[in-house]
Parts: C-alpha cells; sequence; structure tokens
C-alpha cells in the first residue's frame, strides 16, 4: 500500500498537480505509516469546484463508517445513511 502512495504521489506531481517532498510519515506511534497532513492539505487546497468544497473534509464514503451489509447493498439505504450523517455535520440553523 505504501509503495502505491508513493507511486501516486509522484504521478500527480508529474502532472502538475500539488506535492510535497515525502508523502508517508509515521503513524504517531504505532508501527504504520500514513499519508503526510501537508498533502492532504495542498491537494484539498487546490480543488476549485464548488460541489466538490462543499463536500466535508475527512468524512470519506459511506463504506468508511457503516459495515452493515444490508445498508451497504442497497442504495436507497447507502444514500440515507450518508443523508443523515451528512444532517449530523451541517451547523445548526440560526434562529
Amino acid at each position: 500500500m505504501c509503495e502505491a502512495l508513493v507511486l501516486l504521489h509522484d504521478l500527480q506531481r508529474s502532472i502538475g498537480l500539488p506535492a510535497g517532498e515525502e508523502v508517508l510519515e509515521p503513524f504517531f506511534d504505532r508501527p504504520f505509516r500514513g499519508v503526510r497532513a501537508t498533502v492532504v492539505e495542498s491537494l484539498r487546497s487546490s480543488v476549485t469546484d464548488a460541489e466538490v468544497l462543499r463536500l466535508p473534509a475527512g468524512v470519506g464514503s459511506v463504506e468508511q463508517w457503516v459495515d452493515n451489509v444490508d445498508v451497504l447493498a442497497t442504495p436507497q439505504r447507502r444514500v440515507a445513511a450518508a443523508t443523515a450523517f451528512r444532517s449530523m455535520l451541517a451547523p445548526p440553523a440560526d434562529r
């Protein structure tokens, strides 16, 4: 996985997308590596599409926070779960 991340990072740099010197860093005190926060921040800051910018940062897709097969295998349930989660992230409406 780390080799794939390095290859993708090198590819994005070669086509002009933001990229730092190193893509990986230690994952806290664990024996794993993760993507450097600076790489994520530089990519996010380069996004110009308004619809993409409206998406909450760091949330990911429904597969990352739901493990129920019935939800994941039924499109209507996937949409309902994502909608419910998005509504929890929305700022409270002004009263």
